[in-house]
């Protein structure tokens, strides 16, 4: 269901070739190259009109409703087919808005690898095409990165999105170079939960909000700021 009416809006199509992107699991990079041609983000197109819910991955208010792992979540058929790639664009007044297409290559949500039958270049699975439109506000568009982020409805605030087509309006289609190599780093935290004794320490359900309370509480004590710190 339209969830703005008659806005000003772009509309932003990429096809994506997991033959060409080499796609293989979730936590692994795909196999980006500055001369692929097959995934690509094409030029945006403005018009006035309606569009469905737009899911900005830092409005955690907003992501918490598309979990398809939450039955309870307002839009959770929103991810049922998973949700992979991001949209990342920005306006002429070099603001940046993000939005998660609905849909990936895998069978649904649950699927953390991918069908063999991605990485065949002969079959319909191996390529498909996403689509979304947000509101500009008026605004031009300046620049568009699609963005591989799996798996999006758990956020992706504690990892790096890859790059895997862009479009920019001063030189049109760019393909992105391949991924950049990530140095690991690894911190270990003691966190102290007091329970009752008739809770099952093996009933608790790590939620989202518990892992982006900790995870931003952890984030803000290497900040330094003795008002976010945790105690010692």
């Amino acid at each position: 269901f339209p969830h703005y009416f008659k806005v000003p809006l772009v509309l932003i199509w990429a096809t994506i070739s997991c033959a060409e992107l080499n796609c293989r699991y979730s936590s692994v990079p795909l196999r980006t190259s500055a001369t692929q041609v097959l995934t690509q983000v094409y030029k945006p197109s403005k018009y006035v009109g309606n569009t469905r819910l737009v899911v900005n991955p830092d409005n955690y208010d907003v992501l918490k409703t598309i979990n398809p792992m939450e039955s309870s979540a307002a839009n959770r058929d929103f991810c049922a087919a998973g949700c992979d790639y991001t949209a990342y664009v920005t306006f002429s007044d070099s603001s940046l808005r993000k939005a998660i297409f609905p849909g990936s290559h895998r069978n649904n949500y649950l699927d953390v690898d991918f069908e063999s039958l991605v990485l065949d270049g002969t079959s319909s699975k191996s390529i498909d095409n996403y689509g979304l439109a947000i509101p500009t506000g008026g605004l031009d568009i300046e620049r568009i990165d699609i963005m591989y982020t799996p798996l999006a409805w758990q956020g992706f605030h504690n990892r790096l999105p890859q790059v895997i087509a862009s479009w920019s309006a001063a030189y049109g289609e760019e393909s992105p170079g391949p991924p950049p190599t990530l140095s690991s780093h690894t911190m270990t935290y003691d966190f102290k939960f007091t329970l009752p004794r008739s809770q099952n320490i093996c009933d608790i359900q790590v939620s989202l909000t518990l892992a982006m309370a900790i995870e931003s509480a952890v984030l803000q004590t290497l900040t330094c700021d003795e008002k976010l710190a945790l105690p010692p």
